[in-house]
């Protein structure tokens, strides 16, 4: 989700203003990651959703609505946050991950001691101005936070073929990309995680087939998933 301040996000409005057209492009992006997600739990797969632990995302419409949907047939959604900086991160960031898997838990380590608060780097500079207000604004260092490459994605490389490396920039750090490739057997563990319960007699075609289509998802027009989309979410 992009910066609150050209976005018109806020708690009590995490849609923001979808008359700008990037705001209403990333909302569609959300729509789409939460269809993913129920694919994904249909068919008993298992995800991770990532997010800043300030991030916005998880009050959008649609992302509610999959809560919902879960609840009315018994599926649970674990929410866990951690802080980055124990994957030495070089930032503290606080992190929060969604998934329907309660082994998510396991990547909490713990608060941060007060060593690594001071070590960390800091992303932003404050200062109070003349009228009293706290002000903030991103510096340097802000830059190496940002997402990874579009085209980086370990998320689908556990095959356990895949090795992190020194090499590898961005968000996540190999110290997280080795975790969920420690956790990735109990991840998959089927009993784990809720599944949603259907007559085995039907066929996924014949359920679709009864749907009914009075609820028009008009954001996610598009019927092209780019990579870019795909990488907001891992399923395994």
């Amino acid at each position: 989700m992009c910066a609150r301040a050209t976005t018109g996000r806020s708690p009590d409005l995490p849609m923001g203003n979808e008359s700008y057209p990037r705001v209403l492009a990333a909302n569609g992006l959300v729509s789409r990651v939460s269809l993913l997600l129920q694919l994904a739990t249909a068919v008993g797969s298992t995800w991770l959703l990532e997010q800043p632990g300030s991030s916005l995302i998880f009050g959008h419409d649609r992302l509610r609505q999959m809560q919902q949907n879960f609840a009315n047939v018994s599926v649970r959604v674990w929410k866990q946050r951690f802080w980055m900086k124990h994957y030495k991160s070089p930032t503290a960031k606080s992190t929060l991950l969604w998934s329907n898997s309660a082994v998510v838990s396991r990547f909490d380590l713990g608060p941060l001691s007060r060593s690594q608060l001071k070590s960390s780097v800091r992303t932003t500079d404050r200062w109070v101005n003349a009228a009293g207000r706290k002000c903030f604004k991103g510096n340097k260092n802000l830059r190496g936070t940002q997402p990874l490459d579009h085209n980086y994605k370990f998320c689908v490389e556990l095959n356990l073929n895949f090795v992190p490396t020194h090499e590898m920039h961005g968000t996540y750090t190999v110290h997280f990309a080795r975790k969920i490739v420690q956790l990735a057997p109990m991840l998959l563990d089927s009993d784990t995680k809720d599944w949603v319960q259907v007559d085995g007699l039907r066929t996924i075609q014949a359920l679709f087939d009864e749907l009914r289509y009075d609820d028009v998802w008009d954001a996610i027009s598009s019927s092209v998933f780019v990579n870019r989309e795909l990488a907001a979410v891992c399923s395994f």
